[in-house]
């Protein structure tokens, strides 16, 4: 029997351009279930051009994604998260006037292949909730929620949809020191639970603990990949976070 990981996601040669902008060149990486792989890169890499390719909010001008072993790169988003794939964003994407417990109940409801019942969901949201610190907040409107608050939120809902591979996308943006220590504590459990995840983030004492690998993107194209302390100490990748390299305009 072969208890080797299975590849989660492989990615092959991924490109995207917006009319005469090359945002992202031949990207090609595997992740391993139960792996946690770091994305980083300076403002204009290419990482949110990426997640949103892989989690079929975006198409790409060539190149493949596979999932779980089937190719998906022409799955829609909401077919993506019933498959098993999960992410959050930039800006969090919150139902505003539903109240905290029903957003979370919405990620219960959908992504799931058998709907729980009304109950089953609003226990599992609560355990959630719990988990990102938000049960307090359970009958806030989501509106009311500070923008630190709103990403935890999102967290709660995608984990609601119980994925094989999270994707986060600068989750911890905004949080503080504390929260973002939390969030790593977060992180780890999740994966011993069985959860693959994939997260870009700007804040290096964040992504450096949790993640086994690192990839470094730089204007659409990776310049380097390794453990975390190789690629910390890359003169590459150093000169891109000093903006020597320039950046190529997309956000993220």
């Amino acid at each position: 029997m072969d208890n080797r990981p299975q590849i989660c996601l492989k990615v092959s040669r991924l490109s995207k351009r917006y009319g005469g902008q090359q945002v992202l060149r031949d990207i090609s990486f595997s992740l391993q279930e139960g792996e946690i792989l770091g994305i980083i890169g300076p403002n204009g890499a290419g990482k949110t051009t990426l997640f949103n390719i892989i989690t079929g909010w975006v198409p790409p001008s060539g190149g493949e994604v596979v999932f779980l072993g089937e190719k998906t790169t022409d799955w829609t988003p909401d077919r993506l998260c019933r498959g098993g794939m999960a992410r959050t964003f930039q800006i969090p994407q919150v139902f505003p006037e539903m109240s905290v417990l029903e957003n979370v109940m919405t990620g219960a409801w959908f992504g799931q292949q058998s709907r729980p019942s009304a109950a089953q969901a609003r226990d599992q949201s609560r355990e959630l909730l719990g988990l990102v610190e938000l049960a307090a907040k359970e009958a806030t409107p989501a509106r009311e929620l500070s923008l630190m608050q709103q990403r935890l939120l999102e967290l709660a809902r995608a984990l609601a949809t119980r994925p094989k591979l999270l994707l986060l996308d600068e989750v911890a943006a905004g949080l503080s020191l504390k929260a973002v220590k939390c969030l790593s504590n977060l992180i780890l459990r999740l994966r011993t639970q069985g959860l693959t995840l994939l997260l870009t983030d700007h804040l290096l004492h964040l992504i450096m603990p949790v993640s086994d690998r690192l990839l470094a993107l730089d204007q659409g194209e990776i310049i380097a990949e390794g453990s975390p302390q190789d690629l910390i100490q890359n003169p590459e990748v150093e000169s891109a976070y000093l903006g020597v390299r320039g950046a190529a305009g997309e956000e993220g």
